[in-house]
């Protein structure tokens, strides 16, 4: 297994743990195929992707403005 595989695993993995709790009606193919969605979109837009990259670049100024306005 990949080091991308493994992580895609263990995020799977936390994923279903804690959904199945509030998830139990649902069949567990839906089940599964929504974890694997929420996973790759997870993956492709986390913390440590790029896109989040690009994305908090152009918002954290106009953060760091409504701080000063808050205050």
């Amino acid at each position: 297994m990949t080091n991308g595989q493994e992580r895609l695993a263990r995020l799977q993995q936390d994923i279903a743990n804690r959904l199945r709790p509030v998830c139990q009606d649902i069949s567990e193919a839906s089940f599964e195929e929504l974890v694997r969605e929420i996973a790759a979109v997870k993956l492709k837009y986390g913390e440590e992707s790029e896109a989040s990259e690009s994305i908090r670049v152009r918002v954290q100024p106009r953060v760091a403005e409504v701080e000063t306005l808050v205050r």
